[in-house]
């Protein structure tokens, strides 16, 4: 989307980041010149006073934030994935939206929103809403990684990188590779364990599928509608890509176990994405078949059952953090966006121009700014806020307060490594822990391998052993 428009005001995020409009990029001299020719607009009578004024906002907004690089990358990319969902959403949602557009959505609503959740839940929240929950051990948490590298394996290029990835876990031989991927057809490779044991009678077999690469695939993947599935709901599309592997894999499997000589199959499956929510339903399906015993272990499996179905012990979802894939379905979102558009930013977008000032005037005592300047330029600030801004969210509220309950979560048993104010904690929620979103600036990156997975379960274990150098078996791959 280009400029967003709520009242007469237009911000601009679609543009690359510039001198024009980043102070990241301005030297100390050409910031404050900037914003004095701002506060100087708003002062007078220019033509363009309602746009220097929402222009002032928003750079009063990016001060406040610290100028940090990471803070304007990452309000680019979850702003780009939430006008995203918005359309995807609205279709779906049609009824409840009713003549709201993503027209009306002003970008500092979301912006505002994040600092208001991170007030609210911040890590004396998280570490209360997981007080009562059983803490992970560290020995499962290694062997969760473990996990986390045999699905990070799915995502390779080559099948010689698979094999060499496997020859360092040195417990698995590649048995099939698929690596090109299409619609309800995923990416996959099949592992057989290299040293069985000669007196069992099972044979362990490992199933690692791959996910989405890209966010904004996966935005569109997660947010299909569910549909009916073994007296309750599942995603629709994460179904069929489930059941494919089954339909494909199990005359392979069924021969593998023939030619061994034991009597059932151990089928481990991993993942990640919408590899995890692939592997989830196929070891349902799989384990309809007596001769083989399948459980799964997903990182970042989006919602994808109905609780009556969630419900099962051979299925472990691991939850980074803030992870959004988890708590991304039609319902949750589409409360997400109601949620944003209904917070009213106004008093605190009015303290960030109020403190913006004072910093300039403290600082640079030579720029011509008096008291009745100040309170000139406040007063029109705070009037036009308040007649643009204030009326809008009240009618959201008033007339989009119901919020719809979520049809699906994460599937089996929950596992959250999660921020806990010095450091990273992991605990047993149930999944339904995972029912709505929590908009906050790591939400994008929690969801990826190397940054949210590897690193919140790294983080974990050197707290919780109280060693800084401690290190997996296996890096991230990526």
């Amino acid at each position: 989307t280009g400029g967003t428009r709520q009242g007469s005001q237009t911000i601009d995020l679609s543009r690359p980041a510039s001198a024009d409009d980043d102070p990241l990029l301005l030297s100390g001299h050409e910031l404050m010149t900037g914003i004095m020719q701002l506060i100087s607009s708003v002062a007078g009578g220019a033509a363009d006073k309602e746009e220097s004024a929402m222009h002032l906002v928003e750079r009063a907004k990016e001060i406040a934030d610290g100028n940090s690089a990471y803070e304007t990358r990452t309000f680019r990319q979850m702003y780009e994935v939430f006008t995203s969902a918005f359309d995807l959403v609205s279709q779906s949602f049609d009824a409840h939206f009713g003549d709201i557009q993503l027209s009306q959505f002003n970008p500092f609503s979301f912006l505002y929103f994040i600092e208001h959740e991170d007030a609210r839940k911040n890590p004396s929240w998280k570490r209360r809403s997981h007080r009562f929950f059983r803490s992970v051990r560290p020995e499962e948490a290694i062997e969760l990684h473990e996990s986390l590298f045999l699905a990070e394996l799915s995502y390779v290029d080559t099948i010689d990188e698979i094999r060499s990835g496997l020859e360092d876990a040195s417990e698995w031989e590649l048995v099939y590779a698929q690596l090109s991927a299409s619609p309800a057809e995923p990416g996959h490779f099949l592992a057989v364990r290299r040293n069985q044991k000669i007196k069992s009678d099972e044979l362990d077999v490992l199933l690692s599928v791959r996910g989405t690469k890209e966010i904004g695939d996966l935005l569109s993947d997660a947010l299909l509608e569910a549909e009916s599935y073994r007296g309750g709901k599942a995603h629709a599309g994460v179904k069929l890509s489930g059941q494919y592997l089954v339909q494909k894999h199990t005359p392979l499997l069924e021969q593998m176990l023939e030619l061994s000589g034991k009597k059932k199959i151990n089928l481990t499956i991993v993942g990640h994405s919408l590899g995890a929510g692939a592997g989830s339903i196929a070891a349902y399906e799989f384990n309809d078949n007596p001769k083989i015993q399948a459980s799964a272990t997903g990182f970042g499996c989006p919602a994808l059952l109905s609780k009556d179905l969630a419900l099962v012990d051979f299925i472990t979802t691991v939850v980074s953090d803030s992870d959004v894939v988890p708590r991304m379905s039609g319902s949750s979102v589409r409360n997400a966006i109601l949620d944003v558009m209904a917070y009213d930013w106004a008093d605190v977008a009015y303290r960030d121009v109020q403190e913006l000032i004072r910093m300039v005037r403290h600082n640079f005592k030579a720029l011509p700014i008096s008291d009745d300047f100040e309170k000139n330029v406040l007063t029109y600030i705070k009037k036009m806020l308040d007649e643009s801004i204030k009326p809008f969210t009240e009618r959201m509220d008033r007339d989009f307060g119901e919020r719809l309950d979520p049809t699906l979560i994460p599937p089996g048993k929950c596992i959250h490594f999660y921020r806990d104010g010095s450091g990273f904690s992991g605990r047993h929620t149930p999944c339904s822990y995972f029912d709505s979103l929590e908009i906050t600036r790591t939400m994008l990156d929690d969801h990826l391998t190397p940054q949210g997975y590897h690193r919140s379960m790294l983080m974990f274990m050197r707290d919780v052993t109280n060693d800084i150098h401690f290190r997996f078996s296996h890096d991230t791959l990526f």
